[in-house]
């Protein structure tokens, strides 16, 4: 298991996640909408971030998080997508 984890987050440091997007410019599907939404194009951000059903994940898992530990996390693209965190700028 860990190393599909390593993979997908390889993949998705160097921006290389077969999205929609990707394969509908490699003409190996017929749309790049989401297939979450269908609203929107599905890029890396899009699909880890900011598609409706996604955000509803973060907002659940935020909650729940919170009621486990009792800290309340703010998350934004760039932790979501590349985990950085540093407690002393607290990015």
């Amino acid at each position: 298991m860990e190393s599909k984890l390593t993979m997908f987050q390889y993949k998705t440091l160097h921006d290389i996640v077969s999205t929609k997007s990707r394969l509908f410019k490699a003409k190996l599907a017929s749309s790049d909408l989401c297939y979450l939404c269908l609203k929107t194009k599905q890029d890396l951000i899009h699909m880890l971030v900011s598609c409706p059903a996604v955000s509803e994940f973060w907002k659940i898992f935020l909650e729940w998080y919170e009621t486990l530990t009792e800290i309340k996390l703010e998350l934004s693209t760039v932790k979501i997508l590349y985990g950085i965190y540093n407690i002393i700028t607290n990015i």
